[in-house]
C-alpha cells in the first residue's frame, strides 16, 4: 500500500536521534518490550498541504502493521496539536468502520496494541503536521519487531476486513 502523495514518509536523522526517541517511552512500557536495531526505525509522518488536489486526501484504509496475533505496540509521538489516529471499531460486525479519532496534542504520545484496526490521518489543511512513529515488540527479538516487507523493503500493512471481528456468541438474558 502507497501512502498518497500528500502524506510524506522519512526517517529520523542520526542514531544518537533515535536512541534518545526511543527511550522517552520506555519507562511506561511493560518489562518485555523489545525496540527494533537502531537505524532507521523511527520514522516521521508529514502532511504536506500544498499537494495537488487530485492525489488521495483521506485517512488511510483501516489496517494493522503487523499480522494480526503479533505482539506489538505502534507508538505515535505528536508534533503537532492536528495530529490524530482513525482507530477503528474492534468489537462491532465491522472493524473497517472508524469508531473514533482520537486527537494526540503536541508533545503528547499514544501507544496502542496491534490488535488495534487503525488509519493513519487525512488532511487536516494545514501545512506541516508532523508525528514521529515507534514500533515495539513484546517478548521478541529486536531483528523481528520491524520486519520489512514486499520488494522495496517497505513495513507491510495487514488491511482489516470485517471478517476480522470477533466472534462471540450472544447471550440473551431470560
Amino acid at each position: 500500500m502507497r501512502a498518497s502523495s500528500f502524506r510524506q514518509r522519512a526517517c529520523v536523522g542520526t542514531k544518537d536521534v533515535e536512541e534518545w526517541l526511543i527511550e522517552r517511552p520506555r519507562p511506561i512500557l511493560p518489562e518485555d518490550a523489545v525496540f527494533p536495531p537502531i537505524g532507521g526505525v523511527v520514522c516521521v509522518i508529514k502532511n504536506v498541504r500544498h499537494a495537488q488536489r487530485r492525489d488521495s486526501r483521506s485517512e488511510r484504509p483501516v489496517h494493522y502493521d503487523f499480522e494480526p496475533g503479533s505482539r506489538r505496540l505502534g507508538v505515535v509521538i505528536s508534533l503537532h496539536d492536528s495530529v490524530y489516529l482513525a482507530v477503528g471499531d474492534r468489537w462491532s460486525d465491522d472493524v473497517t468502520r472508524v469508531s473514533k479519532r482520537v486527537r494526540i496534542p503536541k508533545g503528547s504520545a499514544l501507544i496502542f496494541s496491534n490488535s488495534v484496526p487503525h488509519a493513519g490521518m487525512g488532511d487536516v489543511d494545514e501545512y506541516d503536521v508532523e508525528s514521529l512513529h515507534i514500533y515495539v515488540g513484546l517478548g521478541s527479538s529486536r531483528e523481528d519487531v520491524h520486519p520489512k516487507g514486499g520488494e522495496d523493503g517497505e513495513l507491510q500493512t495487514y488491511i482489516a476486513r470485517r471478517e476480522d471481528a470477533p466472534r462471540t456468541s450472544r447471550r440473551t438474558r431470560v
